[in-house]
């Protein structure tokens, strides 16, 4: 029917990971102790459920692996490997 239609599903997933991505990155922001406003402009309250530390080695690591094991499934899924 479309013309481009696997260069439209390809726009989604990237978007749907970039959406992902973001959301992801706020909830790791959440888990340190420093408070921010996630909803800002929207609310003004500070938010911040105190885990770890943002300066964290085991937790910064544990994102990064998380994050790369991430892009190499959009990346494998988008290439049409499976």
């Amino acid at each position: 029917m479309f013309g481009y239609s696997s260069g439209i599903l390809y726009g989604f997933i990237g978007f749907i990971s970039g959406f992902l991505g973001v959301m992801l990155h706020l909830l790791g922001d959440l888990m340190t102790y420093q408070k921010f406003k996630p909803l800002w402009p929207f609310d003004q309250r500070e938010i911040a459920y105190g885990f770890f530390e943002s300066k964290s080695d085991t937790a910064n690591k544990g994102f990064l692996a998380l994050g790369i094991v991430g892009f190499m499934g959009y990346a494998i899924i988008s290439s049409g490997a499976i």
